[in-house]
């Protein structure tokens, strides 16, 4: 649990270095339609259907015996990582048995999942229930028992980007406040912030995170799709994929994406964009 807290600690410090010195791209009006990444619009991984659950209480439970338990562990893990799922606590200290508990705060679900040779348990709900469960299903250590961790989480880098930017405009002396997004949204995402841009007339800003580049291209392209108006900006650096995106009169856009470029975030046209 101590090599664990220092691992998620490292992750985390190196996310939030990541974020300050971000290297925003211009995405100017793609001339290629993206292809719905893998993964697009889920709330449970795939691995997820191959286990059969059954209603117990407030949870749902699985359990199966499989040759492949840490192999098909190891799978399941991935693929929350890719949902945006943190991990919340756990262990990796022995290849014969490990848990861990995941949650996601934009899918509003917690997975517990755990492997003991060949036994696999997975429960799922809300966070509170599934914790109340692992205390009488639980594999290899009682969760209840653990310390749980500090994990960066997509809606963390959501707003440690707009606090970044914020400071950005707020050094060249233009204010910033909390504001809901009045714009189009993609159909999906993993974080989201929102703030108002105290400039001319105002300018809207959204950040949307992502937890690769493809997903974030997809939901570029979804929201210019919706109103070719915007400007999109993107961050693929780190662990996760950022975009910012902006709403406003024209002039006072190209005004904050100037001040970006001029603090050293200097966005560049990917090859798959024109204008």
């Amino acid at each position: 649990m101590v090599e664990l807290k220092r691992l998620t600690a490292g992750i985390l410090v190196v996310i939030l270095i990541a974020s300050l010195g971000a290297v925003w791209w211009y995405r100017g009006y793609e001339t290629n339609v993206p292809k719905k990444p893998p993964l697009w619009g889920l709330r449970d991984p795939p691995a997820s259907n191959n286990l059969t659950w059954s209603d117990e209480g407030k949870v749902q439970i699985a359990r199966g015996t499989m040759k492949n338990a840490p192999r098909f562990y190891g799978q399941f893990q991935e693929e929350l990582l890719r949902l945006g799922y943190s991990m919340m606590m756990g262990n990796w200290s022995t290849t014969k048995c490990q848990w861990s508990v995941w949650n996601s705060g934009i899918q509003n679900r917690t997975y517990y999942i755990a492997y003991d040779g060949e036994k696999f348990l997975a429960i799922r709900g809300d966070y509170v229930d599934v914790m109340n469960a692992t205390g009488r299903y639980w594999l290899c250590q009682n969760p209840e028992n653990a310390t749980p961790i500090v994990a960066p989480s997509p809606e963390t880098e959501a707003k440690v980007v707009g606090l970044q930017l914020g400071n950005v405009l707020m050094q060249r002396n233009i204010t910033v406040g909390p504001e809901n997004w009045s714009g189009p949204l993609p159909d999906w995402y993993l974080g989201k912030f929102s703030f108002k841009i105290n400039f001319g007339n105002g300018v809207d800003a959204l950040v949307l995170v992502y937890t690769s580049t493809a997903q974030a291209e997809y939901a570029a392209y979804q929201l210019r799709k919706k109103d070719p108006g915007l400007e999109v900006l993107g961050d693929y650096g780190g662990q996760y994929s950022s975009l910012l995106v902006l709403k406003g009169r024209p002039e006072d856009v190209r005004a904050i994406v100037n001040i970006i470029q001029s603090a050293g975030n200097m966005p560049v046209r990917p090859d798959n964009s024109t204008g």
